[in-house]
């Protein structure tokens, strides 16, 4: 399976740890660019859905749109600030397997 730039997806933060502690939520991200060849993938957020926090949708777009050729970065208390799922084709894949994210209308 490839992911395939313009296409969306519903993501639900229940099994990702860098967000929990902003509480379960679901957003949705945007394919901008994806490249089989080197297994990586740029995501844009499109929007959070349901009642959510500033801080939910900022943590929520740095995870998302902050890109370290694969490299964990962190901020000085060390919580994590990229997600290799958002960088990784592959492990964007595994989501979709297991149920973490699912295909959404962009228009919705």
């Amino acid at each position: 399976m490839q992911l395939k730039p313009g296409t969306c997806y519903k993501v639900n933060t229940r099994t990702i740890a860098a967000l929990q502690q902003f509480g379960e939520y679901e957003f949705v991200v945007a394919v901008i660019h994806a490249n089989d060849t080197s297994d990586s993938v740029v995501f844009e957020l499109k929007k959070l859905l349901g009642h959510y926090s500033t801080e939910q949708e900022i943590a929520t777009r740095q995870a998302v749109e902050t890109h370290a050729d694969g490299f964990s970065l962190e901020d000085i208390t060390g919580h994590q600030l990229n997600l290799v799922q958002f960088e990784r084709e592959s492990a964007f894949i595994k989501w979709i397997t297991e149920g973490i994210a699912e295909p959404y209308d962009c228009n919705a």
